[in-house]
């Protein structure tokens, strides 16, 4: 039977009152949708190694309904209701579908971006810890080096405690403090490397721009790491 083949399986009155339950009821009709569109686009993505199909797809389509899906409630422009019967009689020119493709075709391009972001990230990881090694001299830092070492770790520490909350914060942390590799963390936190990378590119937004915002260039955040942690080996104040 089609998601809405019959309407009145709905309270539209606890509907109007956004009523969890009610809602809940409704996302679930229309994951169906988002889960067709989310593995649709995340084919074009599958030659990489970091995006698994279909548990990518299944957990585009969660993120779709629980998040911005949620606040669909704006696309019933007739009304509740008579959403839901359009979506009963055209569905794909429907609101409701157009809304849960579109957020499931713009989700499902982010984990894509992230996978590719991954593959970067562990590629340029892997050249700044060589130059890193080839360059650390325990003798080579200066008074001012250390210093900005210290502050440039302040302010950071401070970024991320500010800007940071919940699964940003915890992935970040098990990344850049524990320096832990993305399939590392995956089986720690059991969490898909894509999805770790979509949190990991919201964090790394927000926390380049707190660092400008501190008059530090974060353009090239793990490249700004190294260099602290650089400086920060040669620290031996107490």
């Amino acid at each position: 039977m089609p998601p809405f083949e019959d309407p009145e399986e709905f309270d539209f009155e606890k509907l109007k009152a956004g009523e969890e339950e009610e809602w809940a009821k409704l996302r679930e009709k229309v994951r169906p949708i988002a889960l067709a569109e989310a593995t649709h686009q995340l084919v074009k993505f599958s030659v990489s190694k970091q995006i698994s199909l279909p548990q990518d797809a299944e957990l585009v389509a969660d993120e779709t309904i629980s998040g911005k899906w949620r606040k669909t409630k704006g696309h019933f422009s007739g009304g509740i209701k008579q959403g839901i019967e359009n979506a009963r009689i055209h569905p794909p020119s429907s609101n409701i579908y157009g809304a849960a493709k579109g957020y499931a075709h713009d989700l499902a391009h982010e984990f894509g971006k992230a996978a590719k972001e991954i593959e970067q990230d562990e590629e340029n990881e892997n050249q700044g810890s060589k130059r890193q090694k080839e360059k650390r001299d325990p003798n080579s830092s200066t008074p001012d080096t250390i210093v900005w070492g210290r502050d440039v770790m302040a302010k950071l520490a401070k970024c991320v405690e500010e800007k940071l909350k919940g699964k940003e914060f915890q992935i970040t942390e098990e990344r850049y403090n524990k320096d832990l590799k993305y399939e590392e963390i995956s089986k720690t936190l059991d969490i898909p490397t894509g999805t770790i990378g979509v949190y990991l590119q919201n964090a790394h937004k927000k926390l380049r721009k707190c660092l400008e915002q501190h008059g530090i260039n974060g353009s090239d955040l793990y490249g700004l790491i190294e260099a602290v942690r650089a400086a920060n080996l040669t620290d031996k104040s107490p």
